[in-house]
């Protein structure tokens, strides 16, 4: 093999990094090549409900004797704001991991992003999320209420 056929391969090998490599840089700020949330929660039973966390981070509501979802419109769904320099991002779903635990009124989930989030059984509406800033561990168990207090394992 020549030279000059060598630099031409080489050449070649270089603007197709590079188109590559910007392909993936525009297609990584529009957010569709993003990693999926996975879960796999358990069903907690209270009150003719089924809650369960979903695929996609989402907590559904299921009415037990007809199957239908308790909160068609508006699930929750549990996310966490991303961004940086360059492109803001959408906010991306957290992985439900654990079983839901259902008290009085209050359904709670715990997210791999290490918060615990209690949302309304009836309507699904966010009551609360504690801690609301922070690095935290993920928390893949779910959390347990005993005594009137939640607990989590981390």
């Amino acid at each position: 093999m020549s030279f000059r056929r060598l630099i031409g391969k080489l050449s070649l090998l270089v603007v197709m990094l590079l188109v590559l490599t910007s392909g993936l840089t525009i297609f990584g700020c529009r957010g569709e090549l993003g990693a999926i949330a996975r879960g796999w929660s358990g069903v907690a039973i209270a009150d003719g409900a089924l809650f369960l966390g979903s695929m996609d981070g989402k907590l559904v509501a299921i009415n037990e004797s007809n199957q239908d979802r308790l909160w068609p419109d508006v699930p929750f769904k549990a996310s966490e704001q991303s961004g940086g320099f360059g492109c803001a991002r959408a906010p991306e779903a957290v992985a439900i991991y654990g079983t839901p635990a259902v008290a009085e009124d209050l359904v709670y989930i715990a997210g791999y992003n290490g918060k615990l989030y209690a949302i309304n059984a009836k309507t699904g509406a966010l009551r609360w999320v504690h801690p609301r800033e922070g690095e935290l561990e993920p928390i893949v168990g779910g959390p347990v209420v005993a005594l009137d207090k939640v607990y989590i394992y981390r």
